[in-house]
Parts: structure tokens; C-alpha cells; sequence
């Protein structure tokens, strides 16, 4: 595992990078506090594949501004770490609230992404209420180093709720929609047929039993599924 820093405006994003191979690389982002080493099993389980685990502003070793924490900055936070990071198109695997960001940044951006994975949630950017912020900082795990308290107020106060689904018709590579099918998964018929409605190159799957935290409970089908889908584009040479 490698540690490294990525500049965008007003920040320094902490990312962990696994591989060096010749092939597609990925990049993974995770939602709501989640940091980079959560996705250190997944990148290991891809090696030699190039991988890149990114930690939002706000969040972990990376910066904590008191601005930039809107949709619209983080995709552009999003964008600009990728270009830093890798000249290639990568696929992309968005976790729970990143998947509207990495929406975002791939149809703002052509040419950024080859390829989309977004995990257990919708095309929706939510309006975050005040009593989220009461909700971490009286979790036991809560821990100001990690999110100070004052980043919480700019994450609520910067939200918005935004429903991207207009943009995914023009997303013309193939994105991966995975979900948990059990009981705390984001996902619902509604928004799966929105999902498969929009895209042109579309494909789900979903987790018998999982809830929205199914990257951890069911590792390995999530690997394969995973592994299955990058295989599109090695076999197309795509990774050039």
C-alpha cells in the first residue's frame, strides 16, 4: 500500500494506491465519512491493477476547509484527483452518497471515466438535516480529528437536494449498478428501473440477503461481480 496527496482548489485529498500493472485502472470513492482504507481489502483482492482510494475533503488525513463540501465541488474535488492521479480513463466504483458525485464528475468530464460502479444508492443528491450533525458527534465512534464538528455544519449547510437521473442517458460507457437486495439496502424497484430506464449501457446486480453495507458482508460476490465487469474492458484493450 502506498499513502500519497492529491492537490485540488483549497485542499489535499489523502489516497492509497495499490498495483502497478498495465491495465485499467480504478479509483474507488466512499460516501457520507468513509476514508480511503476502507476500500484497502477490495484493492488488494484487484492486485496488480492499478487502484486508488481517495478521502474526501472534510474527512481522515485529508484537508478540512470549511467550504467545498456542496455536490457541484465535490465532484470537481473528484475530477481534478483523478487527472493528479492517473492520464488514463478509469473505472470508477462510488460507495453510497459518493455515487451522485462520481455521476456528476463523469458527465461533466468526457473522457474522465471509462466505466462506472456505484453502489447501493440512487441518482439523488440529498438535503442533509441539521440533526445529522447531533447524530456523528453522539455516536461513540465519533472522533473530531477524523471530521471536526464545524465540518459537519458546512457539509449540512452546503447540501441541496438534486436528483441526477437527466444525466445518465449520456453516459454512453458501461456502468455497473450493485445493490443489496435484503433489508437496509438504499435501493428499490423504483429506483433500479430508473437506473435501467437511463442508462444506455447498463447492468445491475444485486446481493441475496445484503444490506447497503454488502461490500463487507458478501466480499467475495462482490469481487467476482467486480472482477466480471473490469474483464469488459481488458478483453476490448481497453486499458490503453
Amino acid at each position: 500500500m502506498r499513502e500519497s496527496w492529491v492537490s485540488v482548489d483549497g485542499a489535499s485529498l489523502h489516497v492509497l494506491s495499490e498495483g502497478s500493472a498495465d491495465s485499467r485502472p480504478m479509483v474507488f470513492i466512499a460516501g457520507g465519512l468513509g476514508t480511503a482504507d476502507v476500500f484497502l481489502p477490495t484493492m488488494q483482492a484487484l492486485t496488480p491493477r492499478p487502484c486508488f482510494a481517495i478521502t474526501k475533503r472534510g474527512n481522515g488525513k485529508s484537508d478540512k476547509p470549511l467550504t467545498g463540501y456542496g455536490l457541484d465541488a465535490q465532484s470537481e474535488d473528484l475530477a481534478k484527483a483523478i487527472r493528479e492521479l492517473t492520464p488514463k480513463p478509469v473505472v470508477l466504483l462510488a460507495y453510497s452518497a459518493a455515487v451522485p458525485s462520481a455521476i456528476l464528475a463523469a458527465g461533466r468530464n468526457p473522457g474522465l471515466v471509462a466505466g462506472l460502479i456505484l453502489c447501493d444508492y440512487p441518482a439523488i443528491y440529498p438535503e442533509i438535516p441539521q440533526s445529522y450533525i447531533e447524530a456523528v458527534v453522539g455516536s461513540s465512534d465519533y472522533d473530531s480529528k477524523d471530521c471536526p464538528k464545524e465540518v459537519l455544519e458546512a457539509i449540512v449547510r452546503e447540501s441541496e437536494r438534486r436528483e441526477l437521473w437527466d444525466l445518465l442517458p449520456g453516459l454512453s460507457f458501461p456502468v455497473l449498478v450493485a445493490y443489496g437486495k435484503g433489508e437496509g439496502s438504499y435501493m428499490n424497484a423504483e429506483r433500479l428501473d430508473k437506473y435501467a430506464d437511463a442508462l444506455p449501457d447498463g447492468r445491475a446486480i444485486g446481493f441475496e440477503g445484503a444490506g447497503h453495507g454488502f461490500i463487507e458482508t458478501h466480499f467475495e460476490p462482490f469481487i467476482a461481480a467486480v472482477r466480471s465487469f473490469l474483464s469488459e474492458f481488458d478483453e476490448n484493450g481497453a486499458a490503453t
